[in-house]
Formats: structure tokens, C-alpha cells, sequence
């Protein structure tokens, strides 16, 4: 007898995969297009015909349901990936997962949580779910049960965040430098030196913003470099020999390059902070160090290196696993609400052909009773009318308690009331 699945989710990911495996098989816009292409005619003939790809640096997940023949399904997402990709197909069996029915549920929860993320609780993840499902359904491969099935998760993601403290610590080291620097020096309106234009100086220069500073001034060896981060950031470039007199000005100086030795020396600060200047906070995040160690020693210098940020790291990372079991709560209630869900979209239409079928023959059945017994007065007709209607409702009573409390008894049903492909 086959079993109908509500959901699946084969997938691989940083947990179970290589990173050249995962390269592999990340998709792009167009290739996700012409994938579910394909994906949508060869499952059909296998009864599942709602798909979503989940495709980010970390993950490639096929999510599919409902599922009538899950063997047959797997078989065809796995040849489906290792032709689409080019990657073997046992390569593809060792490497992947697969989870069915309220575990499916759950782990698209965790996902869009942040709870399965490389750094937990990230909340980039909850963004690409959501625009997963958009281009699903784009493609018209996503319709109203996966549509649903991620909205809980979605749901899930957002509760995680607005409830717990998962969102509340930084986890990324430039993250931490901005609010380790908030802590010393007033970042609105403060001014903001960027000593490098890589994706380091980039992504704090942006969290810098986000907090009120004025647009920074970049300090690059290569003009064009720094002139483009400028330009991104809405700052200023100056060219490298300018490097002191911006110092001299600044509140916030951050450095991430790559040079042998350092930049930003006793001397240097020394010689352009006047006794009235403000406290001036640094942060290092080059390897090897681009401060010298003694500048933290300067009157009014704060100075973050990679070290001291990479231990608040740890720490914000321990507080945000300590809110897993909260987490975890969320989820399983989110988890619970698409199970109930799911058994009504299941249950509904089957119950409506039950009573529908109950009615077309007891209606049947009473006709000929009637033509049988003749002319009736009022009141004996009605107490037959109500009889007949009692007897339906009591016989098809215990079946439809069976069929809310479990919804794989559906299948059953129909066959036992010759209802067909009702649902």
C-alpha cells in the first residue's frame, strides 16, 4: 500500500559535503530555471507535483510533496542532480540527506532559523528561503501545500528572531568590531577612516553607516581601489600619503590589508593627536598586525585586534547556542500547526465526499421507501426523514474522528468508500 508523504527534503550541505561538492551544485537564477524545467515533467509521472530549490553557499535542498512514492522520487532527484551537475551519482548518495514527513518540517524550520547555519542563528538564511519560494513559484513549481509548508517555516524564522536572543550578539568579526567600537566612541556622526578597500573594510564600512557615522574617507595604496569602495560607501577616496592627516581628524580608524608591516605606529599617532582630541578607537583586522602593539599604550587609543574581537566572537556564539532549547520550542510549535494544517487540507475534501456519498444514498435509499409505503402524512415523513439522516450522521461519525486525528488514513477511506482521487 503506498503512504502518502506529506513532504521531502533531499539535500546536501556544509554538515555532510565538501565545499568542491557544494560548488557543484549551487545554482544561479538562470540554472534554477531550467531545472525545475525539468524537475517538474520527470516527477510528475512519480505523484509529487510541487517542488523548491533551496540553493545558497552552505546548502542545495530539494524540497518536494506531497509524495505518494517516496523511493521512486529520491531515485529521480538523485539522477536529476548528478546529470544536472555533473557530479556522480554515488558521490551524491554519500553526501546527502533525507528527511520525510515532520522531520522535513522541522529542518526547513531550523533553516530559515538559522539553527542548521555554518555561524548559528545567521539571518541571511531567512531572506534566501523566502526568495526560494518566489522563484518556485515563479517557475510554477511551488503551489499551495509547499507554499504553505514554508510560510510555517518562514514563520518559524521570524518567531526565533523577535522571541529570542539569537539575533542579539554579533557572530561575524567585523560585526563585532562595530559594536565593540559603539561601546568606546559615539558613532553618530563620527568620522571614519578605512585603511584598505577589500570585502573586510567593505562589510564594516557598511555596518559603520548603518549606525549614523559620516560617509568615510578610504586610504588605499591603489587609487582605483580605494576610489570604488568610496563610491560604494558614498565616502571619500585619498591617496596613501594623506594617511596621517586622517588619522589625525578621525574617531574611528579600521584597517584590514595586507601589508608586511605595520601602518599605524606609535609615531604616527603620536604625532597628529593633540592633547584636546577625542578618544580614538582602532581596529586591526589584518594579519599580520597593521598597528603596532604599543598604540594601544597612547592616552585616549582604544585598540581591537583579531584576537580580542575573534574571543567576542566566541562568546556572542556560545550565547546565541544557549537559546537552542527556546529555539527548538518555537520550531516544534511551528512544526505542530503545519501537521494540523496539512491533516485539514488532507481530511477536508475527503470528509465532504464521505457526507456527500452518505446523503446521495440515503437520499436513494429513502425514495424508495417512500414510493414502497406510499402516501405518508407530515409527521410520519418527517420522523423517516430524520431517521435516515441520523443513521448517516452516526455510521460516518467514528470514521471522521479516525480521519482528523490521522491524516494517512485518507488514502484508506477512499478506497473504503469508493470516494477515488478525492483529495
Amino acid at each position: 500500500m503506498n503512504v502518502v508523504i506529506p513532504a521531502a527534503c533531499l539535500g546536501v550541505s556544509h554538515k555532510t559535503a565538501t565545499l568542491a561538492l557544494r560548488e557543484r551544485l549551487a545554482f544561479g537564477p538562470e540554472a534554477q530555471k531550467t531545472f525545475y524545467e525539468r524537475i517538474r515533467s520527470e516527477l510528475g509521472s512519480a505523484g509529487t507535483p510541487e517542488t523548491l530549490l533551496l540553493s545558497t553557499c552552505n546548502r542545495t535542498e530539494l524540497f518536494v510533496g506531497p509524495v505518494l512514492h517516496m523511493e521512486q522520487v529520491r531515485d529521480l532527484l538523485l539522477d536529476l542532480l548528478a546529470v544536472d551537475r555533473g557530479v556522480p551519482r554515488s558521490v551524491l548518495e554519500r553526501m546527502s540527506y533525507l528527511h520525510t514527513g515532520r522531520d522535513a518540517v522541522r529542518h526547513l524550520g531550523r533553516v530559515a532559523a538559522g539553527a542548521e547555519s555554518m555561524i548559528f542563528g545567521e539571518a541571511e538564511i531567512l531572506g534566501q528561503v523566502r526568495d526560494a519560494l518566489q522563484t518556485a513559484r515563479e517557475a510554477q513549481a511551488a503551489g499551495p501545500f509547499l507554499s504553505a509548508f514554508v510560510q510555517h517555516a518562514l514563520r518559524a524564522g521570524r518567531r526565533v528572531r523577535a522571541e529570542t536572543e539569537i539575533g542579539h550578539c554579533p557572530a561575524s568579526v567585523a560585526s563585532e568590531a562595530v559594536r565593540a567600537v559603539s561601546e568606546r566612541v559615539n558613532l553618530a556622526g563620527a568620522r571614519v577612516v578605512l585603511v584598505g578597500a577589500g570585502a573586510v573594510a567593505r562589510s564594516a564600512g557598511m555596518l559603520f553607516g548603518k549606525h549614523g557615522t559620516r560617509p568615510p574617507q578610504v586610504v588605499t595604496r591603489t587609487t582605483r581601489h580605494g576610489a570604488r569602495l568610496a563610491r560604494v560607501l558614498g565616502g571619500t577616496a585619498l591617496p596613501w600619503h594623506e594617511l596621517a592627516g586622517a588619522v589625525a581628524e578621525a574617531d574611528v580608524v579600521l584597517t584590514a590589508t595586507t601589508a608586511p608591516h605595520a601602518l599605524i605606529t606609535v609615531e604616527l599617532v603620536r604625532a597628529v593627536r593633540r592633547p584636546d582630541s577625542g578618544p580614538l578607537a582602532i581596529v586591526d583586522l589584518s594579519l599580520p598586525r597593521d598597528v603596532e602593539p604599543g598604540v594601544a599604550r597612547l592616552a585616549g587609543v582604544t585598540v581591537f585586534d583579531l584576537d580580542n574581537l575573534q574571543q567576542r566572537v566566541e562568546a556572542n556564539l556560545a550565547a546565541r547556542r544557549s537559546t537552542l532549547p527556546a529555539v527548538e520550542a518555537i520550531i516544534e510549535q511551528e512544526t505542530g500547526r503545519f501537521a494540523e494544517w496539512q491533516l485539514a487540507h488532507t481530511v477536508r475534501p475527503v470528509l465532504s465526499a464521505m457526507y456527500a456519498r452518505g446523503e446521495t444514498i440515503r437520499r436513494a435509499e429513502l425514495d424508495r421507501l417512500l414510493q414502497r409505503m406510499g402516501e405518508l402524512d407530515a409527521e410520519t415523513r418527517a420522523a423517516v426523514e430524520h431517521f435516515s439522516r441520523s443513521l448517516v450522521t452516526k455510521l460516518l461519525h467514528e470514521p471522521s474522528r479516525q480521519l482528523r486525528q490521522d491524516a494517512d488514513s485518507a488514502a484508506a477511506a477512499r478506497r473504503l468508500f469508493g470516494l477515488g482521487d478525492v483529495a
